[in-house]
């Protein structure tokens, strides 16, 4: 059976995980040449050996690939990741791949053809199943920005990677750039030349801890991760600045933040980056989660204006 999660990551950029199941596929001592998924393709061979190419047997459920043996996975779309699935009885082969950046059964990287080889001259692998990650490049908006998160850790070229750290009374994010690799499920905002591509690459090197981020990543279609709790409300990426999310679902792949609160009118949100340098310009008003506010003789204000406010015991000039 193929299962095919096709997702939405950014302007002109599709995300897609797609899984091949060799026992839905081929019957008992098939030997197959290749396989044709809806987002990449397999090729089966011989390779170095000259007896025994890649045959199927139901006695186990999977393909068994002989010393040797190859299957290179093509992709006209980037592949980030392939995960292989063995079957019961399975050898101990190990198993290269070109380009080299394989670990216990899982491959990342960025490349549209991937080729895995059985090491040795007898034996075999069992693999049931094979699980293709394939991005194309993810595309920032006119202003230049893009959110971005995935299920895998990566790195970013051709962009600017920042956390975002949020503050309420004087609504803000302010970025600070983030270097090396991106850990899986965290959310990160991508600011570069506005239209330009953005090119993710999976890895296995150690990735960076993203402390102090107050972006949260999803990488699920339905808007399970990314369905608020009681009392807090989303924002999301809106050309130059977040915007109040009212939708039902939330694309996956992209990153949001949220607020606690009553909805309280007032202030203009910002994006600051490292050196203090404010990057977004004529920003909207708009609607954020915050205290509630009182003016000094303690009165709340439903919709304060400029001033001095007491809000949460301190207090918060609005300029």
């Amino acid at each position: 059976m193929l299962l095919l999660c096709a997702l939405v990551v950014g302007s002109g950029s599709v995300w897609a995980a797609e899984t091949v199941t060799f026992s839905d596929e081929f019957s008992d001592k098939d030997k197959p040449a290749s396989y044709d998924g809806t987002s990449f393709s397999i090729a089966f061979d011989k390779g170095s050996n000259s007896k025994n190419a890649p045959q199927y047997y139901s006695n186990g459920s999977a393909l068994r690939c002989y010393g040797g043996n190859t299957m290179e996975v093509s992709s006209s779309n980037i592949i980030t990741k392939i995960v292989l699935s063995f079957g019961t009885g399975d050898g101990s082969n190990t198993i290269s791949t070109s380009p080299d950046t394989y670990s216990e059964g899982t491959w990342v990287g960025s490349a549209t053809s991937v080729t895995f080889t059985i090491g040795g001259s007898t034996g075999h692998r069992r693999i049931s199943s094979v699980k293709v990650y394939t991005t194309s490049a993810v595309k920032l908006n006119a202003s230049g920005f893009a959110t971005y998160s995935a299920d895998f850790d990566y790195t970013v070229t051709g962009a600017t990677v920042y956390k975002m750290a949020l503050d309420l009374s004087g609504g803000t994010l302010t970025g600070t750039a983030v270097a090396g690799v991106i850990p899986a499920g965290g959310g990160v905002l991508l600011k570069g030349t506005p239209n330009a591509n953005v090119t993710i690459s999976g890895t296995t090197t150690a990735a960076t801890t993203l402390s102090g981020n107050n972006l949260h990543g999803t990488t699920k279609a339905d808007g399970t991760t990314a369905t608020p709790t009681a009392g807090k409300t989303l924002y999301v990426l809106s050309g130059n600045t977040f915007k109040k999310y009212t939708g039902s679902t939330f694309a996956a792949n992209k990153a949001y933040f949220q607020t606690d609160g009553s909805s309280v009118e007032g202030h203009d949100f910002t994006m600051t980056f490292e050196g203090g340098t404010t990057e977004i310009k004529n920003v909207q008003r708009t609607t954020i989660q915050c205290e509630n506010y009182y003016n000094l003789a303690g009165k709340r204000v439903a919709q304060p204006t400029k001033g001095l406010y007491i809000v949460n015991g301190k207090k918060v000039i609005i300029k």
